[in-house]
């Protein structure tokens, strides 16, 4: 399943999950949520501009809410660094990865969060947490000569 937003949406948090049930009732697998990279998405064509703040694409890939519990694997939350189809460069910001505030059993196994612009893995008082085979890439347009450096453009103390 592939989740993503079609247009610049500075405001969404693509995929939520706030349910549970007993251990393993709720799951994701196999699963994408990119933000740009392909030709069928509107951020691809709008963000060509090396200002970050003209291209605001997601607020937030992924949360976990305090009453979830949820089985995740082989789940990659990708904001694109590259145009997978061909096309122009973009640089594209989404402000975070993902946000794990599930005090259930939460299991991750072999889940990537890539090119998030605040964080790619939040705990935040999370427990009865799995985690095992993560992989994390931070933004290749932030460092040296970057025309915003973080948390610009986006705000840190929001959520």
């Amino acid at each position: 399943m592939r989740f993503t937003v079609s247009e610049v949406l500075p405001g969404a948090t693509i995929v939520e999950v706030n349910c549970a049930g007993a251990p393993g009732d709720v799951g994701i697998w196999n699963s994408i949520v990119t933000v740009g990279g392909t030709a069928d998405s509107k951020v691809s064509t709008s963000c060509q501009d090396q200002d970050t703040s003209n291209c605001k694409a997601a607020f937030m890939v992924m949360h976990l809410t305090s009453s979830s519990s949820v089985y995740l694997e082989n789940i990659w939350g990708w904001t694109a660094d590259h145009h997978v189809d061909g096309g122009p460069n973009q640089i594209i910001s989404s402000g975070r990865g993902l946000l794990v505030e599930a005090t259930n059993g939460t299991w991750l196994v072999g889940t990537g969060f890539e090119h998030h612009w605040i964080y790619n893995y939040n705990f935040n008082n999370a427990q009865n947490v799995f985690a095992g085979l993560l992989q994390s890439e931070s933004p290749y347009m932030q460092g040296q000569n970057a025309v915003k450096t973080v948390p610009e453009p986006w705000d840190a103390d929001r959520r």
